[in-house]
């Protein structure tokens, strides 16, 4: 089956730190204690004496979010911080002369204007473009990706520990993020890790009215991999890494 960290380590009696015998992982739901999703399970695993069991057999296919997942703590803040400003700039920089002739921005004059309409759409449909447009927002989607993530992978440096990590293991790897790709790539390469995955799938993937953590999402990634979602032998040859719980809980709801 499909399965994320969060949950399926759980089921499975292992600890999240106990993944790795050669790269350090934290999950969410087990510790807080490392500085990415994939930090720190060295230490732990020596302390076992490399007794767990091995997580990763019959995986074939490693399927990682991006932000916060495969860099998070100090750079993690950053971008965030980075990104939530360009969006708030883009929703008081918007007028009616530049959105079509809708007049909805218009209505937007301050930051804290633009956050106290952002907050609830964000929080409904997980993907600030898509929640903007479902409330009735006219947004050039070309215009959007080109701005609310221009120049964000400034804010990563080279992560070799990552880059030994992900190279210690042998299955084939595929980002699945809410990002823009274009975007996706760039912070792939700013961490020196964009050779080591053979696909990245975002937002163009998953098509403007789809975003994880609906199930229509992970179908639409599923299929450009070759994966029947209804299958679950070809489930159970991924596994799905992830920060937000709420995606966690999707992919571990496909079987």
């Amino acid at each position: 089956r499909a399965f994320s960290l969060a949950f399926s380590l759980a089921a499975r009696g292992a600890p999240a730190r106990t993944l790795f015998p050669h790269c350090p992982l934290r999950s969410p739901s087990f510790s807080h204690t490392a500085s990415t999703p994939l930090r720190g399970a060295r230490r732990a695993l020596s302390a076992s004496g490399g007794s767990s069991p091995d997580p990763f057999v019959g995986i074939r296919t490693l399927l990682f979010d991006l932000d916060g997942t495969l860099y998070s703590g100090d750079a993690g803040d950053r971008t965030k911080e980075y990104m939530t400003s360009r969006i708030f700039q883009y929703m008081v920089e918007r007028t009616s002369s530049d959105s079509g002739g809708d007049t909805k921005f218009d209505a937007i004059t301050t930051v804290e204007e633009a956050k106290a309409v952002w907050l609830p759409l964000f929080r409904r449909y997980n993907q600030s473009l898509r929640g903007l447009k479902a409330a009735g927002y006219v947004i050039d989607e070309g215009r959007w990706n080109a701005f609310f993530r221009e120049g964000m992978e400034e804010l990563l440096e080279r992560d070799d520990a990552l880059r030994a990590c992900l190279e210690s293991l042998p299955q084939r790897k595929v980002v699945f993020t809410n990002a823009p790709e274009a975007s996706a790539r760039k912070c792939l390469e700013a961490l020196g890790v964009s050779d080591l995955f053979v696909h990245v799938y975002g937002a163009e993937t998953m098509g403007s009215d789809r975003c994880k953590p609906e199930r229509a999402a992970f179908e639409a990634v599923f299929s450009v991999l070759g994966v029947d979602v209804n299958d679950p032998g070809a489930c159970a040859e991924i596994c799905f890494f992830e920060d937000s719980v709420a995606n966690a809980r999707a992919g571990a709801a496909l079987g």
